[in-house]
Order: structure tokens, then sequence, then C-alpha cells
């Protein structure tokens, strides 16, 4: 857990005792493919790490078409734009392949 987590950019110019302490506060969650993660609007409270498998990011018109933003993969991160603006998702989430995640609760 500790070097998937020295791999987000966010974190890497924290000291070790620092990570040690992001690492305290995660939880690791597993999620099949297809499971809805957060919807585009929703309220932001988590920001993840993909430790294996992978996500992809994307909007929705009316008529319910999908554009792909991005897919992320193992050591990508997302979430946390909604985390620090505070602001409502930009986007959903869905997963791809089966996944394991690293989540923090903001």
């Amino acid at each position: 857990m500790i070097s998937l987590i020295k791999q987000v950019p966010l974190f890497q110019q924290l000291t070790e005792e620092q990570i040690h302490r992001v690492a305290g506060i995660c939880s690791r969650k597993s999620f099949k493919a297809g499971t809805v993660l957060f919807r585009e609007k929703e309220p932001a409270d988590v920001f993840y790490i993909i430790a294996s498998g992978s996500v992809k990011i994307y909007t929705s018109n009316p008529s319910g078409e999908e554009k792909i933003l991005a897919v992320f993969g193992p050591g990508d991160n997302f979430g946390e734009l909604s985390l620090i603006d505070g602001l409502p998702r930009s986007a959903s989430a869905q997963v791809v392949e089966d996944v394991v995640l690293l989540s923090i609760k903001g």
C-alpha cells in the first residue's frame, strides 16, 4: 500500500511519516466490472487510487450517450478535484474490469 501511495503525484513530496499517516486513513475495497463508483453531479467525498483493474471516467448526455474522458489503471488516481474545489462531480466513474481501490474519504 505504501509504494502505491508514493506513486500519487499529490503525495510525492510527503515525508515517510506523512505517507504512513495517509496509509492509515486508506480503505481497500474490491469492485466488480460494471459497478458505478459515482455519478456526474453527485457530491464528492472520496479520492481513489487504483491498485489493480481499470476504471473509466465519462460524461453522459440526456439521451444516455457516453463520452469517455479517460480510462485509468493500476497506479492511477482520480476523484481529487471535487474534494479540492468542493463542487459536485464533473463526471461519472465506472469499473471496466474488476478493480481493487484504495480510497480516502474527505
